[in-house]
C-alpha cells in the first residue's frame, strides 16, 4: 500500500515536471525576432500608443481684444479693451489611431517596417498657470454688463487660438515632431528584430 501510494506520488510529480518544464521552454525559447511580423500586428502595437506627443512648446503670449461699440461716444459707454497675458503650452504629436495596415509595409527578407506616419499636429493647448487679465471697459459696461466669466473664456480662447498660430508657422518644430515619433516608434519595435524606415 505504501509502495503504490509512493508510486502515485513520484508519478504524479514526474508529470507536473514535465509540464512545468514545457512550459518554460516554450517561454523562454520563443524568440519574438523569429516571427514573422505582419502590417496588422505592426498597427495593433502602434494603435496602443494612441496619441504620440514628441514636442510641447511653452509660449508667453500677450493679447489685446477691442470690442467696438461703433463710435467713440458709443465706446466711452459701451466699449471693452481687454488685455490679457498668460504661458500657454501647445503640444504637438502624431495620431497613431488612424494608421491602417494600408500604410505598412513589412519587407521579411530585409527585416524591415516601412511606415507612412501621418503629420505631425497639434494635439492640445492649454493656460499653465493663471491668465492675468487688465479690462478697461466703458461706463454702462461696467455696470450693465460686467461679466468676468465670460471676458476670462474670451481671453482664455483668443491666448490659445494666438499661440497656436504661432506655432503652426514654425514648421521646424514640426520637423523636430516628426523626428522624435521615429524615435520613439524605433523603441516600440526595438525587439522585433527588424529596422524601421518612416514616410
Amino acid at each position: 500500500m505504501k509502495r503504490t501510494l509512493l508510486l502515485i506520488i513520484i508519478l504524479i510529480i514526474l508529470l507536473l515536471g514535465i509540464f512545468l518544464s514545457g512550459i518554460f521552454f516554450e517561454k523562454y525559447t520563443s524568440n519574438p525576432a523569429r516571427q514573422k511580423l505582419t502590417s496588422v500586428m505592426v498597427v495593433d502595437r502602434i494603435n496602443e500608443e494612441a496619441f504620440l506627443i514628441t514636442r510641447s512648446v511653452y509660449l508667453d503670449q500677450d493679447i489685446e481684444i477691442v470690442v467696438d461699440a461703433g463710435s467713440d461716444w458709443s465706446n466711452f459707454w459701451w466699449g471693452q479693451t481687454l488685455q490679457a497675458q498668460a504661458l500657454v503650452k501647445v503640444s504637438l504629436g502624431v495620431d497613431l489611431q488612424n494608421i491602417t495596415p494600408d500604410q505598412i509595409i513589412v519587407n521579411e527578407l530585409e527585416k524591415k517596417i516601412t511606415i507612412d506616419l501621418p503629420e505631425p499636429s497639434i494635439i492640445s493647448k492649454e493656460i499653465i498657470g493663471d491668465i492675468e487679465v487688465d479690462n478697461q471697459q466703458g461706463l454702462l459696461k461696467l455696470l450693465f454688463d460686467n461679466d468676468t466669466n465670460k471676458d476670462y473664456n474670451l481671453a482664455y480662447s483668443e491666448l490659445t487660438t494666438q499661440a497656436e498660430k504661432a506655432v503652426e508657422q514654425k514648421e521646424e518644430l514640426f520637423m523636430e515632431s516628426k523626428t522624435e515619433a521615429l524615435k520613439i516608434l524605433e523603441l516600440i519595435f526595438n525587439d522585433t528584430g527588424y529596422s524601421l524606415i518612416v514616410e
